[in-house]
């Protein structure tokens, strides 16, 4: 029994320390910037004239989304598979991605603008190589994903950027 006791209290210390909410409590306005691009996707790259595809999906009661990509650029079809969320704790967008150029894992935390509309994740690649990823929609039928090189004295350079346009 006091084994049991011992558990429980250690288990709504850990849950209270974390910041715990009601597990229902979906209506975060940081979620709904991330429904808004749930969906599927035909995408464009400038100068490529194949088209690619996103289906962005809610998953767990809308708390994250995912996102399979694939964009084809001249002879190599880049793909990757991406996982996004809002940390309610420490108020910021989360992302995880895996893709077909490297055997790596890509991690990062964001911010929305003041519109919700844009949201920036910056994080490092391998090799301390630094990055920021944008994504933005409309709230309706286009959505844009833009990706930076960002030098040691903070130059943005664009390296890619994707055009969508929603199907469904």
């Amino acid at each position: 029994m006091q084994r049991l006791l011992s558990t429980v209290i250690t288990g709504v210390t850990i849950i209270a320390s974390t910041g715990w909410q009601d597990p229902m409590e979906t209506t975060e306005p940081a979620l709904a910037n991330l429904k808004a691009f749930v969906g599927m996707w035909e995408l464009t790259v400038e100068g490529v004239k194949e088209k690619g595809s996103a289906e962005i999906k809610s998953i767990l009661g809308g708390r994250f989304i995912t996102e399979d990509v694939k964009v084809p650029f001249a002879d190599f079809n880049m793909e990757w598979h991406g996982v996004l969320g809002y940390d309610r704790v420490n108020k910021q967008y989360t992302g995880v991605w895996f893709d077909n150029m490297a055997n790596t894992t890509k991690s990062d935390t964001g911010e929305a603008d003041k519109t919700g509309r844009i949201i920036s994740f910056r994080g490092e690649h391998v090799g301390n190589a630094k990055f920021l990823w944008r994504i933005s929609n409309d709230g309706k039928q286009s959505m844009t994903i833009e990706m930076f090189e960002v030098a040691k004295d903070g130059t943005e350079t664009l390296v890619m950027k994707v055009c969508g346009e929603k199907q469904k």
